[in-house]
């Protein structure tokens, strides 16, 4: 398994989601259960989150994400692949 590259500095996207939900550090960390210094990494240093999947469900919420592969866009839009594309690279290793 190929490990997620981590991105280079500042990730705007997910900044201007978080604008625009007029979100602040201390509200989304208590709301997704992690530190403030976590928030601080995925905004201001390029973080990736490394989430259970409840918390990740809470931050696709939080972020008003449809879907995880709308999460991977906002954080890694780099390493977003279609679910279909996906399958097709799973049904291929077999």
């Amino acid at each position: 398994m190929v490990e997620p590259k981590k991105p280079q500095g500042v990730n705007n996207q997910l900044i201007e989601r978080y604008r625009e939900l007029k979100l602040n550090k201390t509200k989304l960390s208590k709301f997704v259960g992690v530190r403030r210094a976590t928030i601080h990494e995925w905004l201001d240093n390029g973080g990736v989150p490394n989430l259970d999947p409840a918390r990740m469900h809470r931050l696709a919420v939080a972020l008003n994400c449809d879907s995880i592969f709308e999460l991977v866009q906002l954080f890694q839009p780099s390493e977003a692949v279609s679910a279909h594309e996906l399958r097709k690279e799973i049904e291929g290793q077999k």
